[in-house]
């Protein structure tokens, strides 16, 4: 399929990443903007050697599921994949993706949804990660999609509101642009103390951060793993102490242990033996 072609397809289902998957002749399409169950028409951009990717240029069969987004950048940002989804049923997408990665691993495993109605839809990353791009010498500060194109972020609503001023009082000073070169990423990220901010790599000088779980302070390195979402690591937490209540587990394997968040739930509910990786 060359690109420039135009097609009339229905989404089967939507993949990892938020991507719609339809066929075509009997090729893979993925295009994004697109809800499992919609016929749409779409335009070809590459063709791959397994796949095809497209662009959708109209929607002929509207999903219920589809909502107008709240964000202005929705559909040309990168940094969100499920703004046209609603809310529930982005969750539901992402726990049925799940399942499917799982299940050639452990058929027997039973994955389930917690916490659906209680998830924020906006508002709950405490870190992103911002790319400078420096066009006719004109400065922008965003994400950056795959193809490389750049979207200057202003606002992301997906971060939490103390990341969200800090944004805002960067770019109001009129030296801090001066301080990025072109391609230097910006990362800001959000803790209990507040809200730090480094340049490609954090500094050996900058402190520690303090996270709160389960009554206990962790100490994280500024570039560390931790979990974006306190929502969801509520929730991941309240699992795996369920889990291991009664005594029924002697020993458990924090594997991608990072601070040894999960191996700490482990101690506190009473597992004598623990291994991280």
């Amino acid at each position: 399929m060359n690109p420039g072609t135009l097609f009339r397809a229905r989404a089967l289902k939507n993949v990892f990443g938020g991507d719609a998957l339809a066929r075509l002749e009997g090729q893979v399409v993925l295009v994004p903007g697109v809800i499992a169950g919609e016929e749409f028409v779409g335009e070809i951009t590459a063709d791959r050697r397994d796949y095809a990717r497209a662009v959708v240029r109209e929607i002929r069969t509207v999903s219920p599921d589809r909502v107008t987004p709240s964000c202005p950048g929705a559909g040309r940002c990168p940094g969100c994949a499920y703004m046209h989804w609603r809310h529930g049923a982005e969750q539901q997408a992402k726990l049925t993706q799940l399942r499917e990665f799982l299940a050639p691993l452990a058929p027997e495993l039973e994955v389930s949804g917690v916490g659906f109605e209680d998830a924020r839809p906006e508002g709950y990353r405490n870190k992103i990660r911002l790319q400078m791009r420096k066009s006719g010498g004109l400065p922008q500060l965003g994400y950056t999609a795959p193809d490389g194109r750049a979207y200057e972020v202003l606002h992301c609503r997906l971060a939490c509101d103390a990341i969200n001023r800090e944004l805002e009082a960067r770019r109001a000073d009129p030296g801090f642009f001066h301080t990025l070169h072109d391609r230097m990423y910006l990362t800001l990220r959000a803790d209990n103390d507040g809200v730090t901010v480094f340049r490609n790599q954090p500094s050996r000088n900058l402190p520690l951060l303090r996270e709160t779980v389960l009554g206990r302070d962790f100490r994280v390195p500024p570039d560390g793993f931790f979990q974006v979402n306190p929502d969801g690591l509520s929730a991941l937490t309240a699992i795996l102490t369920e889990m291991l209540s009664g005594g029924r587990y002697r020993r458990v394997i924090d594997a991608y242990a990072g601070a040894g968040l999960f191996g700490a739930v482990a101690a506190a509910a009473g597992v004598p033996e623990l291994y991280g990786i």
